[in-house]
Order: structure tokens, then sequence, then C-alpha cells
């Protein structure tokens, strides 16, 4: 039986993507075709459903679950579930079925990060407010970017030496030592800086044309459809999808001072935890 030895746990639009791509390229560990697993956050079917509409759980089963991880032979093996950062049941879960694995965690900018998610939302078709209504306390976009809470508890239920934290910035800037510094932690063999590409993966994107973006279904709708359609038969159609992106704006300067405020308590908490510089996140900073 393989199980993982880590789980990289959150937060989600912090990098996670980007990593798992830098990872899958390293002969070191060993991640499975399924990036985001979420077997760990997966509370039950109904539950699932009611609670976590927008995530995919492909994986359900404590067999399925090994079974991804059996190729892994003497490579480490990490689970990529960022969901399980915010998940009301992954500690439990993890503790049942990898209760010795350690927790990795990328944290972002949480104003970044919450614009970020929020461009994304309107890329896939979820959102069409504007940014002051829906970029507010009590939206899930927003409420993601509290970490003290979380980093504490999961500090307390495994160990704050088990739970390991990077910052998306250092990804950005240097992915090669920042790489580097995760295959120490999870004690694989050095990184192979020639198969880091530094390409961000699952950036914001935005559509060129709203009234062109409109003719296609959401992006759940596009999944069901890709599911059951042959890919080739809608290939003219993903290269419109596609053809029809633009990179991200950049975030409104009231909108960025509104939410760095709102955030400025839970950033000191956090310094405060980690013991690591974030002023970069505090009121005046800029994205």
């Amino acid at each position: 039986m393989t199980l993982p030895r880590f789980v990289v746990a959150g937060v989600p639009k912090a990098g996670t993507t980007s990593l798992y791509h830098y990872l899958a390229a390293q002969s070191g560990v060993y991640v499975s075709d399924v990036k985001e697993i979420n077997f760990l956050s997966y509370p039950g079917a109904e539950e699932a459903l009611q609670r976590y509409p927008w995530l995919r759980f492909p994986v359900t089963s404590v067999e399925q679950y090994e079974a991804l991880f059996a190729p892994a032979a003497d490579r480490v093996p990490i689970d990529f579930s960022p969901s399980c950062f915010r998940s009301h049941v992954a500690v439990d879960r993890i503790r049942q079925f990898v209760p010795a694995a350690g927790i990795l965690l990328v944290l972002r900018d949480p104003v970044g990060r919450a614009w970020s998610a929020y461009q994304h939302r309107i890329r896939k078709g979820y959102e069409r407010r504007g940014p002051e209504d829906a970029l507010v306390a009590g939206d899930r976009v927003v409420d993601m970017g509290f970490y003290a809470d979380r980093v504490e508890e999961l500090r307390r239920a495994f160990g704050a030496e088990r739970v390991g934290v990077w910052l998306f910035d250092d990804l950005s800037a240097d992915p090669v030592a920042t790489v580097g510094s995760i295959l120490r932690h999870v004690g694989a063999t050095p990184a192979e800086p020639a198969k880091i590409d530094g390409r961000a993966h699952n950036a914001a994107r935005l559509p060129r044309s709203q009234f062109l973006h409109r003719l296609f279904p959401d992006h759940a709708r596009r999944r069901a459809i890709l599911e059951r359609v042959p890919r080739g038969a809608l290939r003219p159609l993903e290269w419109v999808w596609r053809a029809n992106q633009r990179a991200g704006d950049a975030i409104p300067e009231a909108t960025e001072a509104r939410l760095r405020a709102l955030y400025a308590e839970d950033v000191a908490r956090l310094q405060a935890i980690l013991q690591r510089d974030l002023t970069g996140w505090l009121p005046g900073a800029r994205v």
C-alpha cells in the first residue's frame, strides 16, 4: 500500500497549480495524474453537493485513493488537494487515512488572491457582479483569505513541525529555489532546475468579448459536456473559447485599499504565528 507522505492542503489561487506542474517534472516526487484529488476533503455525496457545489470529488473511496499512488515506487508521494484548507472534514480525514502525512501550504497576499479568484470566477461564468459588490466579507472568495485561524488549527492538529508554509511571492519570483526548498522539506532528491520552466499555470484571465463569452455555458456545464462528447468534436469551440481570453486586469485602488483594511488584523496575527515579515500584505502595499 502506498499513501501520500505529504498533502498540499492550500490555498487555492496561490500558485498550487504551478507548483503541481513543477513537482510533477521532478524525479524525486510522485504526484497523481488527478491534480485536485479532494479525497481528504470529501464530506460525503449529499453534503458535498450542498456545501461545496463548485468542487469536484473525483476520488471518493480509499481503494481509489490508494490506486492513485500505487506507481510512486521509491518517490515521495504528494497529494494535491488545496480544498483541504477550508474543508470542515479535512483534519479528521487526514488523521484517519494519512495520519503521518506532513501538510504543505502555499499562502498568497490575501488581496491578490481574492482579486485573482474573482477574475477566475468571471472567466468561468459564475460571477457578473462588480468588485465592490462581490468582494465583501462573507463571500467565500474573500473569506478564503483569512488564514490565521486555519493555520493555527492545522498546527494544533498536526504539530507546527509538520505544517510547512511557503509564499506565493517566493514561488513566483524564484520557482527553482522554492521548489528546491520544498523538495528538501519532503526529503526528496535535489531539484532539477532545467525541469522547472517558471511558467504561471492557471493565471487569472478575462474574456475579451463579454458578448461572445456569454454564448458559452458556464464552466460546470462546459465540463459536463466535455465529459460526454469526444474532445476532438469540440476542438473548434475550445479554440474560440481560448482565443477570447486575455490577461487579467489590475485591481482598482479603492477595492485594494478596502480589502487591505479588512485583512489587516488577520495578517498581523499570521505574521506572529509564522514569524515572517508580511508587511507587504498590510495597508499601504500594492498588489
